[in-house]
C-alpha cells in the first residue's frame, strides 16, 4: 500500500510557502501566480500529480460534505490503491483508476444533494448526507423515529 499524504502535503505546503494558491480542475491543477513556481517545484509537482490530485479532492469533498465526507474519500483513495497495486497494475495506472472512482463517488454524492436541494427549493449547498451513525451522533435518535416505521431506521423492539 502508498500513503499519498506524506509527498503530497509537503509539495502542498512548499506551494503555501511560496504564496502559490492550488486548486483543483477537473483532471487538471490549476496554480497562481504561475510567476512564483520554479522550475524545480514543478517537477515535484508533476512526479507527484495524482497524490496531490486526490489530496485537492478529499479537500473539495471536505467544503462539500464535511470531514465526514472528506474521510470516506481518504479511506477510498487508500483501499482502492491497495487493491488495484495487489493486482500488480503499476502504481501510476492504479493512482489514475483510483481517482476516477474517487470524483465518481464525490460527483454521485453532490449531485443527490443538489437534487434533494431542488425538489425541496432549499439553497444549493444547503443539504449534506449523513450516514446513519453521525446522524444520531449528531441529533440524537428522537429526530429519527419518526422515520423508523418506513425506512427501518430504528430496530422495532415491540414486533418480537
Amino acid at each position: 500500500m502508498t500513503s499519498f499524504l506524506p509527498r503530497a502535503a509537503l509539495i502542498l505546503v512548499d506551494l503555501a510557502k511560496f504564496g502559490i494558491d492550488v486548486e483543483l480542475d477537473g483532471e487538471t491543477i490549476r496554480y497562481h501566480p504561475r510567476s512564483a513556481m520554479t522550475a524545480a517545484t514543478l517537477e515535484r509537482l508533476r512526479k507527484c500529480k495524482n497524490e496531490v490530485l486526490a489530496w485537492l479532492l478529499i479537500r473539495r469533498a471536505h467544503g462539500l460534505g464535511g470531514a465526514d465526507l472528506a474521510e470516506r474519500v481518504a479511506e477510498a483513495w487508500m483501499e482502492r490503491i491497495s487493491i488495484i497495486t495487489a493486482d500488480r497494475i503499476p502504481l501510476v495506472e492504479a493512482e489514475r483508476t483510483a481517482l476516477e472512482q474517487l470524483r465518481a463517488m464525490v460527483q454521485e454524492e453532490t449531485a443527490l444533494c443538489r437534487m434533494i436541494e431542488k425538489d425541496q427549493g432549499l439553497p444549493a449547498g444547503s443539504v449534506r448526507l449523513y450516514t446513519p451513525e453521525e446522524f444520531r451522533q449528531r441529533f440524537g435518535d428522537k429526530r429519527l423515529s419518526h422515520l423508523a416505521p418506513h425506512f427501518n431506521l430504528i430496530p422495532n423492539h415491540s414486533a418480537r
